[in-house]
């Protein structure tokens, strides 16, 4: 009896184990020569819009400045054991400081070590600093953080960017530069996993309907060399409860740390979305997840619960080989599209779309002319071939005796 107990302790083990992942770690990179190379891989991240101000924080030890007006901004992070005003503030401090008289903020002060006083920072110089026309520009492209953790230090890399147009509201955004990479193993098969602090708050793995706020990753098959580049739609990949590899759902967790994700073979409730004539495959994203899933059979298969925002593709082959794309961007104001376990729900994208072309008359006889293509509801669609963008169409505009014909090449819309 006890070896038949033993034995189907170890079946249930061995059938947990294949649906079941360990934590894999990943390893911190960050692109620290250019800034191009890396959005190149990772692509361009939400970061954090950080408001400044001109009075000091309260509490705050502060720098000699050179400047007359220094400007102050809180850099809102979910890591590290922060200490004095930046635990009070849940956030760095930082200041931005002018060398000279010439009104450009071309010096940094952040609180990379999270004891809330700039005081015991060095200045860190701009690579770009300029006040021409009364427009002012400040790039602080890499900036280094170390913080203390419970486990040892935290390293995160972050750039700066402030502008000052003229007549406009002060712009301050913050970007992690940094995110954490490595091959990891899914069913038996490897890829390349990285996770992505998209809206710059030192944390991984953010969940949230918008955007802007929610984390995203990168899967691909591993190659065993050089990482490969993701494509557009790779790079969109927001953290939500589950993850699709292979066809198959997973549910997904990131450590906050960013430093191991865990996948999970997940069961998942799916329903169905039928969408407008010609639609080979969408793309949706909500809490639940972001998938990219073919159209079969005039239907989309995916898990049950609300999207936020999704597109639409409708893909074709010409007599030459040559594949047409039309991607559907749905508008980012909708209500949220609701999918139920084991129902259908139907929406207004793909085929026929509507050829759009307005004509308006401007200052001084000239007339301002524009051109879309729309879905049935009105939401944009964007033409390539060949994965590449098309070229402005031409436009040839004559009078009834010809006594004027001009072809326009449409280059500005």
């Amino acid at each position: 009896m006890r070896i038949a107990r033993l034995a189907c302790v170890l079946l249930l083990a061995l059938a947990a184990g294949a649906f079941a992942e360990q934590e894999q770690p990943l390893a911190y990179r960050t692109s620290a020569s250019t800034i191009e190379g890396e959005e190149d891989y990772v692509g361009i991240t939400s970061g954090q819009k950080l408001a400044t101000q001109d009075k000091p924080p309260d509490g705050v030890a502060l720098p000699k400045f050179t400047g007359e007006k220094p400007l102050f901004g809180l850099w809102k992070i979910s890591m590290g054991k922060l200490t004095g005003p930046a635990a009070r503030d849940k956030g760095l401090w930082l200041a931005l400081d002018c060398s000279d008289k010439a009104g450009r903020y071309d010096l940094l002060y952040v609180d990379a070590n999270g004891n809330g006083s700039l005081a015991d920072e060095k200045p860190i110089r701009a690579e770009r600093a300029r006040n021409a026309d009364g427009f002012v520009l400040s790039d602080f492209s890499m900036i280094r953080i170390l913080l203390p953790g419970q486990d040892g230090p935290i390293t995160r890399h972050i750039s700066l960017l402030f502008r000052r147009p003229p007549g406009s509201p002060d712009m301050l955004l913050a970007r992690c530069r940094g995110w954490y990479e490595g091959t990891i193993t899914i069913a038996g098969r490897k890829f390349t996993c990285c996770v992505v602090d998209n809206n710059a708050n030192g944390r991984f793995g953010d969940q949230s309907q918008e955007m802007d706020q929610c984390d995203r990753y990168i899967i691909l098959p591993a190659t065993g060399g050089k990482s490969p580049r993701p494509t557009m739609e790779q790079l969109c990949m927001f953290v939500g409860r589950y993850a699709q590899v292979d066809g198959e759902y997973y549910s997904m967790e990131v450590a906050p740390g960013g430093d191991t994700v865990e996948f999970t073979l997940a069961k998942v409730s799916t329903g169905t979305i039928k969408p407008g004539e010609g639609v080979s495959s969408m793309w949706v994203r909500g809490l639940v997840g972001t998938f990219e899933v073919e159209a079969r059979n005039g239907v989309v298969e995916v898990p049950e619960g609300e999207y936020v925002h999704y597109f639409c593709n409708v893909t074709r082959k010409d007599e030459k080989g040559n594949t047409w794309r039309a991607l559907g961007v749905v508008k980012s104001n909708d209500k949220p599209l609701v999918v139920r376990a084991g129902s259908e729900t139907k929406i207004d994208v793909g085929e026929p779309f509507i050829y759009a072309l307005s004509v308006s008359s401007a200052e001084q006889g000239l007339y301002r002319i524009t051109q879309s293509l729309l879905t049935p509801r009105g939401d944009a669609i964007h033409l390539t071939c060949n994965d590449d963008a098309l070229r402005k169409p031409k436009l040839r505009i004559t009078n009834a005796d010809k006594t004027y014909d001009h072809t326009f090449t449409m280059e500005y819309g």
